[in-house]
């Protein structure tokens, strides 16, 4: 077919008539093809949407840009340099990974060091690592040196704590302790994780595990669930709240566990610091109630202490259901003491309703957190209703 010479022909005999001689040229034209069937439909990754808008606006405005622009030679060539600068930066764009999530996260280990730690990064090698959050590949051995390592597993959900002086090795379906301590959760997705060490194996269908090196074998705690203990010498399952040992010789007798508060203690930063607080909560929870039950009253207060003011409100809610006595007064000082200026508030309302000690141990605490008070302790302890009322509202008008 001769396009050229057809359009000609077509076009020699116009007679002026503009809707006549366009149907002329359109039937001289040779027919459309019909289109290909789209392909399904992709969407890209923010990153690659960013990318093409920011292509498209920046295309789009050099287009406009060079349309319009002046006929001068020189202004002309340098808006093809520029056109051309554009181009280059984004081939060049091309080749690089984008920020952020990576595009299969399952092969990645988001990492947290609160801390200067080392790594082993397979393909990477050795890497000395600032306090941070990382994404390092499966596979990777850490060496936490003085400072605690958060490590969660995207392939499965699990997470892992890792003590000072602790080195580990970190894959979905194995972790390998070969000095230190840890902890390890998979609770969330059960799927079996199996912790190995120089002694045998903890297989983990779903539990929450500590497991600490000793000079001679290994310290095997179940926090909860279920894990199976494998060692040379024999293997045994162990249910929540029991811990046993195990070494050369095989497993020792299962026992009850300790506090857990205490043996759990080392995590507490990690869980201050974790942007959901939910587990943070259920901790202020759990020691709470073992303070009160008194079993465990004095490893709980400290655990308490440990967590700071974020025990408070819960604090002040006990001190609200006790009547007057010993436990009440110590439990104000807890709070009094633990309390810091953004929570003064519930020691304001301590004076409002506490009892002569109580509101004394409040005044206290508030002339701790201020550095001043508003009248005097024996004022607090003595004074009637409406005085303290008055004054109360004295320390609130301080605290805004």
């Amino acid at each position: 077919m001769n396009l050229d010479r057809e359009l000609r022909e077509a076009l020699q005999p116009l007679a002026g008539d503009p809707v006549a001689d366009a149907m002329r040229v359109l039937a001289a034209l040779p027919p459309v093809p019909p289109p290909a069937p789209a392909p399904p439909r992709r969407i890209p990754p923010w990153w690659l949407l960013g990318g093409i808008v920011l292509g498209l606006t920046a295309g789009l405005g050099l287009g406009f840009a060079l349309s319009a622009g002046p006929a001068d030679p020189a202004q002309r060539a340098e808006q093809e340099k520029i056109l051309q600068e554009q181009k280059a930066k984004e081939a060049a764009a091309k080749g690089k990974a984008p920020p952020g999530m990576p595009s299969d996260s399952r092969q990645w280990l988001d990492v947290t060091a609160f801390g200067a730690i080392a790594i082993d990064e397979p393909g990477e090698g050795k890497q000395e690592l600032k306090p941070g959050q990382y994404m390092t590949k499966l596979g990777t051995t850490f060496t936490s040196n003085d400072a605690l390592v958060g490590v969660y597993v995207f392939a499965n959900d699990a997470r892992v704590r890792l003590d000072r002086r602790t080195v580990a090795e970190v894959q979905p379906d194995l972790v390998v302790l070969r000095s230190g301590r840890l902890w390890l959760s998979n609770l969330d997705r059960p799927a079996e994780v199996t912790l190995r060490t120089d002694y045998g194996e903890v297989r983990a269908p779903a539990a929450v595990l500590q497991l600490e090196v000793l000079e001679h074998g290994v310290r095997v705690s179940c926090l909860d669930g279920l894990a199976q203990v494998v060692s040379p010498a024999g293997q045994l399952r162990l249910q929540g709240g029991r811990q046993v040992e195990f070494g050369r010789g095989g497993p020792g007798e299962i026992g009850a566990l300790p506090f857990a508060g205490t043996i759990t203690n080392w995590m507490t930063p990690m869980v201050l610091m974790q942007r959901d607080d939910s587990e943070l909560r259920a901790r202020v929870g759990q020691m709470l109630q073992a303070y009160l039950e008194g079993t465990h009253r004095d490893p709980a207060e400290a655990e308490l202490r440990r967590l700071g003011g974020h025990c408070v409100p819960r604090l002040f809610e006990a001190i609200e259901a006790m009547a007057a006595s010993a436990l009440r007064e110590r439990t104000a000082r807890l709070l009094a003491e633990v309390a810091d200026y953004g929570h003064a508030v519930w020691l304001v309302a301590l004076l409002e309703r506490g009892d002569a000690a109580t509101r004394a141990i409040a005044f206290t605490g508030l002339v701790r957190i201020t550095g001043a008070g508003v009248e005097d302790e024996t004022f607090w302890r003595d004074a009637g209703d409406a005085e303290r009322e008055a004054a109360a509202a004295r320390w609130r008008e301080r605290l805004r």
